[in-house]
């Protein structure tokens, strides 16, 4: 599977092959460290994020979002109910 943008595709699959690897050889058996693939995912968040911004989508995952949305909609929606 593909990322969200071509630019980001090599970092995902170099991330995924990663985790794949930890998953199989070391979580599986017990092992619990987590950092093995720290470095990639943080460069792969990084390019996604940015690929986001660049399509306008990175607002929805933007803590406070959600609230601010509801916020927005009864406002607009609703403004003529008095029950609300």
């Amino acid at each position: 599977m593909n990322s969200i943008s071509e630019a980001c595709s090599n970092l995902k699959q170099s991330y995924d092959k990663c985790f794949n690897s930890w998953y199989s050889e070391k979580f599986l058996k017990g092992e619990k460290s987590t950092s093995d693939c720290d470095a990639l995912f943080k460069e792969y968040q990084a390019c996604v994020k940015a690929a986001l911004k660049e399509k306008n989508l990175l607002t929805s995952f933007e803590p406070g979002f959600e609230a601010a949305a509801m916020a927005n909609a009864g406002s607009s929606s609703n403004a003529s109910d008095p029950a609300r």
